[in-house]
């Protein structure tokens, strides 16, 4: 850790930028300011690769890594998802690393963060189709649920998808 924050200093991070790395053991490679709880994508050579990972931050509770709010049952939660393929070897996963914040609106003293996130069957294989959830704080940034929103076949947040997988949003 001394090294990553020797090499931080001598490309000028900001000091908060330093306590962020200490804090978290991870760089903050993105970010949108939302309000209370704000979304972001975080990076390093331990977790997955270097690759950025999408996260929740500020609030009531630090920085969660999105991918541990998608629901276990997230393909049972709404009745869209059931048009989705069962594949020989693998069934559709939704793969939070490739998510995308698609909206941040408050209603009613509440903040909601919804994010679109692409599943598909492997990490090199092309989307079947976007799942949006629906985070939801208070005013304080207290978490208070995560609602798996109905599937989409487009999202703005992904606007160069090129192709899609044979499935419900590309039909054979």
């Amino acid at each position: 850790m001394d090294c990553v924050i020797r090499v931080a200093i001598d490309e000028g991070v900001s000091p908060q930028g330093i306590a962020f790395i200490e804090q978290y053991e991870t760089v903050l490679v993105g970010f949108n300011e939302l309000g209370a709880v704000d979304f972001g994508q975080v990076a390093w050579p331990g977790i997955n690769m270097g690759r950025p990972e999408p996260v929740i931050f500020n609030g009531d509770f630090g920085l969660t890594y999105y991918g541990r709010l998608i629901p276990e049952d997230w393909h049972e939660a709404d009745p869209s998802y059931a048009a989705l393929p069962t594949g020989e070897q693998f069934d559709p996963y939704p793969w939070a690393e490739y998510s995308q914040l698609a909206d941040a609106y408050s209603e009613g003293g509440a903040q909601h963060i919804v994010v679109d996130t692409v599943v598909q069957f492997c990490r090199a294989c092309a989307p079947l189709a976007f799942m949006p959830l629906d985070l939801t704080f208070r005013a304080d940034g207290t978490p208070t649920g995560v609602k798996v929103l109905p599937m989409k076949c487009e999202s703005e947040a992904f606007p160069r998808m090129e192709k899609m997988a044979e499935g419900p949003c590309n039909p054979p």
